[in-house]
């Protein structure tokens, strides 16, 4: 009989897949907004701030005091 596993996981390789699964996602929706000539629609800043979001929310980030 096949084991079930639960959806959400504390096992860090899941986790950090579906990070990255959540980064990619977002890159290449930004990506397709870049590409209709908005160089700056989202903001690069903005995007990368949310990438970063994604990994520190999953705790395999974490910025110090100097946060921006």
């Amino acid at each position: 009989m096949a084991q079930v596993r639960p959806l959400y996981s504390n096992d860090p390789g899941p986790r950090f897949k579906r990070c990255c699964d959540q980064a990619h996602d977002l890159l290449r929706k930004a990506a397709d907004q870049w590409a209709l000539g908005h160089p700056e629609q989202p903001p690069t800043r903005e995007i990368l701030e949310q990438i970063l979001r994604i990994f520190e929310h999953e705790h395999f980030l974490r910025r110090g005091f100097n946060k921006v």
